[in-house]
């Protein structure tokens, strides 16, 4: 199935917004896994626009925005 990957921030040194084929029942976290972004980074996911855990199965057509948790002080 095909889903749509659209990096944000420092992710898009990593990864450019492209279309992905996954075989279906593919987790959020296997999704990201195979995008091969550093275990460093903080990561958030959002699918179809709502923030979403690594557990969650992800749809034919999603729209994954992956980006990074900012910190400060």
């Amino acid at each position: 199935m095909r889903i749509i990957v659209k990096p944000a921030g420092v992710i898009r040194m990593y990864v450019s917004e492209m279309e992905l084929d996954v075989p279906p029942g593919h987790t959020l976290d296997q999704v990201i896994d195979c995008l091969r972004i550093p275990a460093p980074l903080k990561l958030m996911a959002f699918v179809n626009g709502i923030r979403k855990d690594g557990c969650t199965v992800i749809n034919e057509g999603d729209e994954i925005r992956v980006i990074t948790r900012m910190t400060g002080g």
